[in-house]
């Protein structure tokens, strides 16, 4: 078994890594561990590929997603998912890294981020916030997001379902691009405040590979997390339930969906998570 050091490289927020751990480790054990990965260079100087199955970005930020990783790191990604049949799963910030282009808080002088980004999973922008009241580090626009499901590729999940959500954003115009390998699995009920329709969730096919990005957090989903006091303080967040057969859901229909199951080894991770099958 390849380790990581558990360091949460640039972008990715402490609190994020270590609820993607808690939350994927009981998913994906005993035939897979969850490790992190130090630091970019891993992409470009160690033999990754052939021992990794799946690779996360957690929540934080996208910009230091892209000082880190533009060039050489993604590329490798890219090659990685697109022809050797990867999984990448992308949670809020990984969502909006994950897609053609990111816009945020278009017109905010203090928060507003857009620009083209290189991974492009999903062939479309990624915008928000979804939601008014967004605040870097802070609680202030945090909320439980009503999501329906699709249960047309979750038969098995019988209701529609809670998740936090500060900040990320829906991807735009989902619906439109089925024939490029598109499926909405999740869209918010509420009410967004910015346009492109209200797809939360979305499952996208990558050449041999395939990537999930996601607009919420699915990972949290135990009342025991670290942000739980701050939930209580706004009225507007409750505990998230109904999440954890979703989140088992959507690990499953990487391999389901797709011609190449998880089938190999995995050990990689760095803001950035994986699996790594137990030898």
């Amino acid at each position: 078994m390849l380790m990581r050091t558990n360091f949460p490289g640039p972008g990715s927020a402490p609190a994020n890594v270590s609820n993607t751990i808690a939350t994927l480790t009981p998913i994906l054990s005993p035939f897979y561990s969850i490790t992190t990965v130090s630091s970019p260079n891993v992409f470009i100087t160690d033999s990754w590929q052939s021992s990794t199955v799946l690779i996360i970005f957690p929540g934080g930020r996208d910009v230091p997603y892209c000082n880190s990783l533009n060039g050489s790191p993604n590329a490798a990604i890219s090659s990685w998912v697109r022809h050797r049949g990867g999984k990448y799963l992308g949670f809020c910030a990984g969502g909006y890294y994950g897609s053609k282009r990111c816009e945020f808080e278009i017109g905010d002088k203090f928060l507003e981020v857009a620009g083209p980004r290189e991974l492009g999973f999903f062939p479309g922008t990624c915008r928000g916030a979804a939601f008014g009241g967004f605040v870097y580090d802070k609680e202030d626009g945090a909320r439980a997001a009503e999501l329906e499901i699709n249960h047309e590729e979750f038969p098995w999940i019988k209701e529609d379902v809670k998740a936090y959500c500060n900040g990320g954003g829906l991807f735009v115009d989902a619906d439109s691009m089925k024939e490029r390998g598109v499926t909405v699995l999740a869209r918010f009920k509420e009410k967004v405040k910015v346009d492109g329709g209200d797809a939360a969730i979305v499952h996208c096919k990558v050449g041999k590979g395939a990537a999930i990005l996601t607009g919420v957090h699915p990972e949290y989903v135990t009342p025991t997390t670290s942000l739980t006091v701050e939930y209580e303080r706004h009225n507007s967040i409750k505990r998230m339930v109904g999440l954890n057969s979703f989140e088992s859901s959507m690990i499953s229909s990487l391999t389901t969906r797709d011609e190449a199951p998880f089938s190999a080894p995995c050990s990689l991770n760095w803001d950035l998570k994986s699996s790594q099958k137990m030898k």
